[in-house]
């Protein structure tokens, strides 16, 4: 019994309708016509046992090769020599003929099945690609939103360390001013204070000179407050 494997590229059986041919069971009958009857589709005469034996191997070598192959077109006139009874169309050039015209529109039309049928299993391959593609791109794009917005934010951050950098650095530039006018102050104190606390003024030198040196610790102290708050500042 003949069944479809699955190393077939199409059914000879079905193609060719010749599924009676799958089993030894039943009759088979030539597959001319006949010119006596109208409407009668066959010759009526039987095919033997060791014929369909034959014409079985055939549709299974078939089966493996393209429909529309030389190999194919071949063996198509071989089984045709097979299944036209001898006894009055196996001779017959138009009996031959109209079969094989017959089978190799049937195998057209199955080349053609076949094709369509590759072409919807490839398009369906492309449609499934193309959703996995659409997959993968939403994710991609979800990815560099997130990465944007990370970039974003790490800008924020950075932009806002720079104006504490120079809001820092305009306050140590500050600093550096007013302890240079500090310093240029105290140089002025010492230069104009130093006769009065060696020689005092006068017979007031004892208590001029004790006020010039309170002005110099008054000085002192205001530097070391600025000192203090220039340090509370930087950090």
């Amino acid at each position: 019994m003949a069944t479809q494997n699955q190393g077939w590229l199409w059914d000879p059986y079905q193609t060719l309708d010749l599924t009676s041919l799958r089993t030894d069971y039943g009759p088979f009958f030539c597959v001319g016509f006949s010119d006596s009857y109208e409407g009668k589709p066959g010759c009526g005469w039987s095919i033997g046992r060791e014929v369909r034996l034959e014409a079985r191997q055939k549709l299974d070598a078939m089966a493996v090769q393209q429909p529309q192959s030389q190999a194919v077109t071949a063996m198509l006139k071989e089984l045709v020599h097979f299944l036209l009874c001898t006894t009055h169309h196996q001779q017959n050039r138009k009996q031959r003929d109209v079969r094989l015209s017959d089978w190799s529109a049937r195998i057209r039309e199955c080349e053609l099945t076949l094709r369509v049928n590759q072409l919807e299993a490839e398009l369906r391959g492309y449609q499934d690609r193309l959703r996995q593609e659409d997959i993968e791109a939403t994710r991609l794009r979800s990815d560099l939103q997130q990465v944007r917005h990370q970039l974003q934010n790490k800008k924020t951050l950075l932009q806002e360390a720079c104006e504490t950098i120079k809001t820092r650095d305009r306050a140590l530039q500050s600093a550096a001013d007013s302890l240079e006018e500090t310093r240029r102050q105290l140089d002025e104190s010492k230069q104009s204070r130093i006769p009065l606390l060696l020689f005092g003024r006068g017979g007031g030198g004892q208590r001029d000179g004790i006020l010039g040196m309170g002005f110099q610790m008054g000085v002192l102290i205001s530097f070391l407050a600025q000192v203090w708050v220039w340090i509370w500042v930087l950090h």
